[in-house]
């Protein structure tokens, strides 16, 4: 049997073609890193793990895409073990050059993601998702129209903005994200508020390890949560606290 992943708006099940189920890439793990840890955290990442990246640190800067009814949303907030994410990618000079499709199914993760001709987003007005254009045509692009198309016309939602300090051992990949501000879209869907920054940093380990060690365990213990920062961010832009 085919993997299902829940259409929330439309009560549409909508079915993972074989191509999704066959882009599994790593299984994800995500932990909440409160202010008073962040430093005791990054050193011990810097101790055991420094300079084993080639891309140490670095600004990521993403605009993710919805429907009318926010039903990428609805999947986070209503907890489904299966989740779709469409996004466009910069990475902290303004423009935004990947386009990505990730795919959740429990803490495994498939990803498609392609180049794209530079765009930019002035003054928070984001690209419209169908002003996406492939630098080179590839089966990666194709992929991700055909699975968006299913959803009819996407919507910006957020920008997430953050400062990542990569790591690697083995095959994992460990990151650390800090600074994580959240901005809505003048073009996109409605907020009540504009901005807001997350009071805390997260911490992934991507890996094909079902069971992840971290390189400090039994050193600090972190909360393990599922919450992405699409909609963790989200989720402060619509508070009216």
């Amino acid at each position: 049997m085919p993997d299902k992943i829940k259409h929330p708006g439309s009560r549409i099940n909508v079915t993972f073609s074989p191509e999704i189920v066959k882009g599994f890439s790593y299984y994800e793990y995500k932990y909440l890193v409160p202010h008073s840890q962040f430093g005791q955290i990054r050193n011990l990442l810097d101790e055991f793990l420094g300079n084993s990246d080639p891309f140490p640190s670095g600004v990521v800067d993403s605009i993710y895409y919805d429907t009318c009814n926010e039903d990428f949303l609805a999947q986070c907030l209503d907890g489904d073990a299966d989740k779709l994410k469409f996004r466009i990618r910069g990475y902290g000079d303004g423009t935004y050059i990947q386009v990505h499709q990730k795919i959740k199914m429990l803490s495994g993760v498939g990803k498609y993601k392609s180049k794209i001709k530079p765009l930019r987003a002035p003054k928070e007005h984001a690209p419209e998702w169908d002003n996406i254009i492939p630098e080179v045509a590839d089966g990666q692009i194709d992929i991700i129209r055909y699975h968006a198309r299913k959803f009819g016309m996407l919507l910006p939602s957020v920008r997430i903005c953050y400062t990542r300090y990569r790591y690697r051992t083995y095959d994992y990949r460990i990151t650390l994200d800090s600074n994580i501000e959240a901005f809505s879209p003048v073009n996109g869907l409605p907020r009540l508020k504009s901005y807001a920054c997350l009071p805390y940093h997260v911490l992934e380990v991507k890996t094909k390890d079902r069971r992840p060690v971290l390189p400090f365990n039994g050193l600090i213990r972190l909360q393990q949560v599922s919450f992405s920062k699409f909609m963790l961010g989200l989720n402060l832009l619509n508070s009216q606290i």
